[in-house]
């Protein structure tokens, strides 16, 4: 009988020592998790987007400088969040020409870059210019090609000829049919028929 209790007694002290293994990574779990939660608190702030200049020199990471009008920072604050590029504006208030520092990573360059071509492009208020700028430049390496592309073709809309007008086309059986009415009927004996194949043997 004494076997039996022994055991009991064995099943106990497994019981609470593995309880206390648990407690104890549990309680290391908590701990790390604890510590990682507060150093993710610490860093917070936006990934993207307008920052302060604080949060990107304590990044120390290298910084590159370009100048905007201010009128374009909203614009470029929408295009730096699509691109994921981090910035800060910095004005100079001593110096009021209507213009700003933008501070970015260095290794943000190539993004910041196409954000600077599409704020070129939306500039300019009128496109049509751009198109002709464009088209002539097209014209001086392939005029040909580029006169093609320019000419409005007849299926597209708005076009003279196309259905959007509103005017319907005339069919081409019925432009055959009065062609044919208004030719002279060529006599049957003018009409020659071959007879055989040229140079073989009748």
């Amino acid at each position: 009988m004494m076997n039996g209790g022994e055991a009991a007694d064995q099943m106990v002290s497994y019981a609470f020592k593995g309880g206390e293994v648990v407690l104890r990574l549990t309680g290391d779990g908590a701990k790390h998790l604890a510590v990682y939660l507060a150093n993710l608190l610490k860093q917070g702030g936006p990934s993207k987007g307008r920052t302060t200049l604080k949060r990107m020199i304590a990044d120390g990471r290298e910084l590159s400088v370009q100048r905007i009008d201010v009128s374009q920072i909203p614009y470029f604050n929408a295009q730096a969040k699509k691109y994921g590029v981090m910035f800060v504006a910095v004005r100079d208030t001593k110096a009021p020409d209507g213009k700003c520092d933008i501070m970015f990573r260095t290794e943000d360059a190539a993004r910041v870059n196409r954000i600077f071509d599409r704020l070129a492009i939306s500039e300019h208020p009128d496109v049509a210019h751009i198109k002709s700028d464009i088209l002539r430049a097209k014209e001086g390496k392939n005029p040909m090609k580029a006169r093609r592309e320019a000419s409005v073709s007849p299926s597209a809309p708005g076009s003279p000829g196309s259905a959007a007008t509103g005017k319907s086309r005339a069919s081409v059986r019925g432009q055959l049919r009065a062609l044919r009415e208004e030719r002279p009927a060529a006599p049957a004996a003018a009409i020659k028929t071959p007879r055989g194949r040229p140079g073989k043997g009748r």
